[in-house]
């Protein structure tokens, strides 16, 4: 068995590296260049390349530290899960969905004015262009992250914490990660650096809840990626231009980025993410044994 202070110390190391290999070329690139300027220059594959910190995080804790590699969540297990991986691919669009029908309950006419002139093959071919074909480049980066965050500092906060502080204490902990980036307006806009952490701690608090359920559900860390990689196509886009109706142009322009986030990502996610919370919580007052992905073994 390993023991809480055996945990803590490889926990502390993966956090180490991980951190270290995502925020010092962040910055570096951030003072040489600005945020705008990285971004949309040759160099913002840096940010790409960073995705896979979690994951060289994890394999070099496990190569320093002699762990055995039985936990990690390598294996599909398509058989009996089949239900699940559909699941987690559809969860954004229901993400996207819940946005859409927000604003337009808010600000719209429900005529869906955008998909006038279109024709099914159209739709189809665009929605294949945007979130099918992609798939595949897009999930070798989030694998990237979900080897490191669902497939080890999930798991030693569950040891360390429980489902309930692995859920919030991760969620702060991916979120944190994001914060060079979030910081200078990734995602929520400039201006406001404090409460676009903030925002971004609470989503991945929120979507940490529906990736750990997945992962334990199929003790597979790969349901995991299929959402991730989703949600990274940039879908919303795709849903509004098509299935938001009747917003003007005045009550658009006064949107801000801080305000689209909260009702894109920050209210869906957390409409969703609550559901997986509870059945999270649920299934463990059920089990008498820890979930298949908690570490039994060093």
């Amino acid at each position: 068995m390993t023991s809480k202070k055996q945990t803590l110390i490889r926990l502390g190391l993966f956090l180490l590296i991980t951190v270290s290999l995502t925020w010092i070329p962040h910055f570096i690139c951030l003072h040489l260049f600005g945020f705008e300027s990285w971004l949309t220059g040759p160099f913002g594959v840096i940010v790409t390349l960073t995705m896979f910190a979690p994951m060289l995080g994890n394999i070099l804790t496990h190569l320093i530290t002699k762990e055995g590699w039985g936990e990690s969540g390598l294996h599909f297990h398509f058989k009996g899960n089949v239900r699940w991986y559909l699941t987690a691919y559809l969860i954004p669009f229901l993400w996207w969905c819940i946005a859409v029908i927000l604003i337009n309950t808010a600000h719209g006419n429900w005529q869906f004015e955008g998909l006038a002139g279109h024709s099914f093959a159209e739709l189809f071919t665009e929605f294949c262009g945007a979130a099918v074909f992609p798939l595949l480049y897009s999930s070798l980066c989030c694998f990237g992250e979900e080897f490191g965050w669902r497939g080890y500092l999930n798991q030693k906060l569950s040891a360390l914490t429980g489902t309930a502080g692995a859920v919030v204490i991760g969620g702060i902990i991916w979120g944190l990660w994001h914060a060079p980036l979030v910081a200078r307006g990734f995602d929520f806009g400039s201006g406001h650096p404090v409460c676009s952490v903030i925002l971004m701690c609470v989503s991945c608090i929120l979507i940490n809840a529906v990736l750990m359920w997945l992962t334990e559900k199929t003790d597979s860390v790969f349901p995991a990626v299929l959402v991730h990689t989703v949600m990274d196509l940039g879908m919303d886009q795709f849903f509004i231009r098509y299935f938001v109706s009747g917003l003007s142009e005045e009550t658009a322009g006064r949107v801000t980025e801080l305000q689209f986030g909260i009702l894109i990502m920050i209210v869906p996610e957390l409409i969703v993410g609550t559901g997986f919370v509870i059945l999270l919580l649920r299934g463990k007052r059920n089990s008498p044994e820890p979930g298949s992905m908690t570490p039994k073994r060093s």
